[in-house]
């Protein structure tokens, strides 16, 4: 049997080609064997981290159990110790020693019913910084501060801070003139105080003062005093000076 050059050629070519996919088939092979086994190791090496992680945390609990445990002994080998000794001095005990003991325990007593430790002294507060307890109490018709409308009932309107928190924190309250007034609050600082009539012609007033003259807004015809227009005075300044300050010691 005669081949001619170019199916010699073809057949050539065929051979060829099936070496290089055997070839590279081969390389692949053994290129994903490889990358298998990059990844197994690096899967080995984590486990092995976890592992030994896993033995260091044991471990430090099992010394951190070991001197609890060792601190626990010790202190109720001291406990022992100690009541042994108190024991044995209360088994001895003259007398007079009888008798101290009962002193102590008595002036111990003693110090359960002593005064709040703070000093109460009516003054402006002036100690920024420090910590102190600021009382108001009282009633408004007391306190002289002059009629804004004769002949009508009077309030006293209040917005004051309490710094319980370390922040101001305001409040607003409102009393009538004969009311007891009872406030208490950590540095308390009066913020507003009007003291005011009540004749306000029906109008809904919020805390704070009037825009409006009360000769102008009075359908009631009510007195008022013309050195207060607004039929209200600020009397902020003097509600401060009030304050009863508890010192803390």
């Amino acid at each position: 049997m005669s081949f001619t050059p170019e199916q010699i050629k073809a057949m050539a070519a065929e051979l060829f080609r099936k070496e290089q996919a055997e070839r590279k088939a081969e390389e692949e092979k053994i290129l994903a064997g490889a990358v298998a086994a990059e990844a197994a190791l690096r899967e080995a090496e984590r486990l092995a981290r976890i592992r030994a992680e896993q033995e260091r945390e044991e471990a430090r609990i099992r010394a951190e159990r070991a001197l609890a445990e060792e601190k626990v002994r010790a202190e109720a080998a001291a406990l022992k110790v100690a009541l042994e000794a108190e024991l044995t001095r209360l088994r001895n005990r003259t007398e007079v020693e009888v008798l101290r003991d009962e002193v102590a325990e008595l002036r111990k007593q003693l110090e359960t019913y002593k005064a709040p430790s703070y000093t109460i002294a009516v003054q402006t507060p002036s100690f920024p910084g420090s910590k102190w307890m600021g009382y108001l109490k009282g009633k408004p018709s007391e306190w002289g501060w002059v009629d804004p409308t004769p002949g009508s009932q009077k309030e006293l309107w209040i917005t004051y801070k309490d710094y319980t928190s370390g922040v101001g924190v305001e409040h607003q309250v409102k009393f009538s003139e004969i009311q007891e007034i009872q406030i208490q609050a950590i540095n308390m600082e009066v913020v507003k105080a009007i003291w005011r009539g009540k004749v306000f012609g029906g109008r809904i007033e919020g805390f704070g003062p009037r825009t409006v003259p009360l000769s102008s807004d009075n359908p009631y015809q009510k007195t008022w005093n013309p050195a207060c227009p607004l039929g209200e005075i600020d009397v902020t300044g003097s509600l401060q000076q009030r304050i009863v300050i508890c010192s803390w010691h």
